[in-house]
């Protein structure tokens, strides 16, 4: 059985492209991109790549001390 679960997650965390994928798990290339654009993979994976840069300038953001100390001035 074709665990497309797992496919999923490896192609929307960016770890593996659909060929590498349809390489990978022994699965025709026109099967999986067909059902990944049925499912809407490229939108879910451009969405997850969107909010890890927003988590890491928001960390980053964080982690400057002229920026703490903005946020701490503006809370008072």
């Amino acid at each position: 059985m074709v665990d497309y679960v797992r496919m999923r997650e490896e192609y929307i965390q960016g770890t593996m492209h659909l060929k590498q994928l349809a390489d990978k798990y022994e699965v025709s290339i026109n099967n999986l991109r067909d059902h990944s654009n049925r499912h809407n993979w490229g939108r879910e994976r451009k969405k997850y790549q969107a909010e890890l840069m927003r988590s890491e300038e928001h960390t980053s953001e964080l982690q400057s001390l002229a920026y703490l100390v903005c946020r701490l001035l503006l809370e008072k």
